[in-house]
């Protein structure tokens, strides 16, 4: 793999491994070369390596076991597959991400879980100054949380640390849809179509944690997978 002159190193490395995997290279269950065969193959720093293993760690590619390295995550034989991570499925790069609103849901019918409170985020991430992406994050609550005491920023990352682990179970819905709050949030026409990914977040036991829906303007949007499905669906 040739890397590309804007392509930041720890991106390229990551591209690169996750390519290998993708191609069977690197087989489900194995070991990832050490740290310092990495920094030696991609003549880099082990700052870079650890930020592009981070990453692929992050979507699902690997996982790491303490005190030994890093290993393929195996895949389902399913018949369809798809991987969805944001920076990777845009066209373009976001460069700013805004929280809109930011509220606790106590009724019981609210979110996708019930007597459960829900904490709502809701982000946009931009393109420069123009909306490339509309998320809304449904997290459950087991304990109060006060939302004037908290770095919501750093509060999500963590919390995507937490969900993009490799002990949490992942599941994945992919809609076309149209939605024209959203639409209007995004600057685009009322008829223009959405991308709608829901990542639903649970424990080994199926305990709900959190769930995430991304809404993307379909031409913005690239779209990579095995047999990949996806359903149409109108929001009234």
């Amino acid at each position: 793999m040739q890397k590309p002159i804007d392509v930041v190193a720890y991106k390229y490395i990551e591209n690169d491994l996750k390519e290998q995997i993708c191609n069977g290279l690197i087989s489900p269950g194995e070991r990832l070369p050490s740290m310092v065969d990495l920094c030696q193959k991609y003549n880099t720093s082990s700052t870079t390596i650890k930020k592009s293993l981070d990453n692929l760690k992050q979507t699902g590619y690997i996982y790491a076991k303490k005190r030994i390295g890093y290993f393929v995550s195996d895949i389902e034989s399913d018949n369809f597959k798809i991987k969805f991570n944001l920076q990777d499925n845009l066209k373009d790069t976001i460069t700013e991400i805004k929280i809109e609103d930011i509220k606790i849901c106590k009724n019981k019918k609210c979110g996708p879980v019930n007597n459960t409170n829900i904490l709502i985020i809701n982000r946009i991430f931009f393109n420069e100054v123009l909306p490339a992406a509309f998320e809304v994050m449904e997290i459950a609550l087991n304990a109060d949380i006060n939302l004037t005491k908290i770095d919501t920023a750093n509060w999500i990352k963590r919390l995507e640390s937490v969900l993009y682990s490799q002990n949490i179970k992942k599941e994945i819905e992919v809609l076309l849809v149209q939605d024209p709050s959203i639409n209007e949030k995004l600057m685009e026409p009322e008829n223009t179509l959405l991308f709608y990914f829901a990542k639903t977040f649970k424990t080994n036991e199926n305990q709900f944690i959190a769930r995430t829906i991304i809404y993307i303007p379909n031409d913005v949007c690239k779209m990579s997978g095995t047999g990949i499905q996806i359903q149409t669906q109108d929001n009234d």
